[in-house]
This record gives C-alpha cells, sequence and structure tokens, in this order.
C-alpha cells in the first residue's frame, strides 16, 4: 500500500465511520507521517552553518582535522585508504567545495514522538564534480537518527573544490541536528 493509498483509506475510516478518539489519534498520527510534516525541526540553518564551518577552516580561525579525529576517520574509512588521505594537510592551494544544495533530513517519528534530540556526524566524501560519493556516521548520539541522516546527505551537492588547480575529492565531517518538536 503505497502513502495516496493509506492516505484515502485513512481519509475513507473518517468520512464514513464515527471517529472516536484514539482512532482520530491514530489517524492523526498516521496523516503526520505519509506528509512528513514532522521534519521540519532539523536545524535549520545547515547551508549557513556547513560553509561558515569550511570558511573558519580555509581563513585558519578554526583548527584542521585533529590527529584523533584523523585516527577515528581512519578506522571508520578502513576499507578506503584513499579516503583517508583526503584528511591529510598539503601544501598545495586548496579552493574547498561549498554547499551549494541540502535535503533536510526526516525525524524518525519514534523520535519525535517522544521529542528525541540528537548530534550525527557524517564523514562525507565529495567527488571532482561535487557530489556526495560516499557517507558514513562517525559519531551519533542515538542510532535511530543515523540513517535519516545518511539519507540526507548522499542528496545534497557542493561547488566542487580544487587542489592545485584540479577537481579534486574532499572529506568533510558534518554535524547534522536534531532539535525536537519547539
Amino acid at each position: 500500500m503505497n502513502s495516496d493509498q493509506r492516505l484515502g483509506w485513512c481519509l475513507t475510516v473518517v468520512h464514513h465511520k464515527r471517529p472516536k478518539p484514539m482512532r482520530i489519534a491514530l489517524i492523526s498520527l498516521g496523516l503526520l507521517f505519509v506528509s512528513g510534516c514532522y521534519t521540519s525541526q532539523v536545524a535549520p540553518n545547515t547551508h549557513e552553518r556547513i560553509n561558515e564551518q569550511i570558511s573558519r577552516v580555509e581563513d585558519g580561525k578554526s583548527p584542521g582535522t585533529s590527529d584523533q579525529e584523523i585516527a577515528r576517520l581512519a578506522l571508520l574509512f578502513s576499507d578506503r585508504p584513499d579516503y583517508v588521505a583526503l584528511t591529510l594537510n598539503s601544501e598545495e592551494i586548496l579552493v574547498r567545495p561549498r554547499l551549494r544544495t541540502s535535503i533536510t533530513p526526516k525525524y524518525p517519528l519514534s523520535a519525535y514522538l517522544r521529542n528525541a534530540k540528537a548530534q550525527v556526524n557524517v564523514a562525507i566524501i565529495i567527488s571532482e564534480n561535487g557530489a556526495v560519493e560516499e557517507a558514513r556516521v562517525l559519531e551519533s548520539a542515538d542510532t535511530l537518527f543515523s540513517n535519516a541522516a545518511i539519507e540526507a546527505v548522499k542528496q545534497w551537492t557542493f561547488e566542487p573544490g580544487s587542489r592545485g588547480g584540479i577537481p579534486a575529492k574532499f572529506l568533510y565531517v558534518v554535524p547534522i541536528r536534531f532539535d525536537g518538536r519547539q
């Protein structure tokens, strides 16, 4: 049964039967789930935060990747050492990718209902053309949010970056905040 059929069924139930309070609550939850209304409380300023973070690293106002974080990334991408090499600082002139478009992650319904909050740090590989080539959870306060964060981040696009004037891949760690109902 697809979402249109579920919605039609819910509307039919409401129209043909005299709703009881519990039935109304369940139908409301179903409509909330189908419509995706519960997605709105993911940190709304993702674009600005990510690009500001990139600018701070470029300007030297924020430290680059720490040795501890490099070790965690090496473990996360142990099957892809070419990705880990992207974290190493080089003397080449870098033009870092900039976030062009982002998709807001869907808030997991069960977490939304209990007003759970979390941050998921996602390690992403940005390809030479600006697409997210790979995304993996580096750290998550609650595993319920991990899949939603990965699914959304894989749809992001970036202005491509370059090393020494040549298009290149970049590895970033991006924080995705789920702020609960507000």
